[in-house]
Formats: C-alpha cells, structure tokens, sequence
C-alpha cells in the first residue's frame, strides 16, 4: 500500500531541481518570491537549504546567490521529510 510521491523523468529531476544555500534574510525573500518552486527547507545552524525545481531561472534572477546541482538522493531526502 505503498504510494507514489513523484515520477519525473531522470534527466528532468538533475536539470532542473537544485538547492540554494543562504542565510535567514534570503530565505524570507525567496520563500515569497519562489513559494511555488520551493520542494522542501532543511534549516542547518549557520544556513538554510532550499531544494528547487527551477534552479536555471533562479541562477539567471538571483545571481548572489549560492544554487548547487542535487543528487536524485538529496531530492528524495528533502521529499521524503
């Protein structure tokens, strides 16, 4: 009785989902900018992680900030949480 949380496509999942690594104050701004695109936050001591699904049009709009590739494990981990 399991249940499925998401199917994509592989490639779909490495191209477009990404995690952002910033402070509080930017996670404010992109928590009500990107809400939408916004998969799941891990706050950390020091900084937040942000997974998201539009990681090249986030790296165009916001080029200060810090968007690292994922690994379709670090997404299932954000998902599965």
């Amino acid at each position: 009785k399991g249940k499925i949380i998401f199917s994509k496509p592989k490639d779909d999942l490495i191209d477009n989902y990404g995690v952002v690594r910033c402070g509080a104050d930017e996670y404010k701004r992109l928590d009500k900018e990107y809400k939408g695109h916004i998969i799941g936050i891990r706050k950390n001591q020091f900084e937040y992680e942000i997974m998201v699904d539009n990681k090249r049009k986030l790296r165009q709009s916001e080029p200060g900030l810090v968007v690292d590739n994922t690994s379709i494990e670090e997404l299932i981990l954000f998902y599965v949480k």
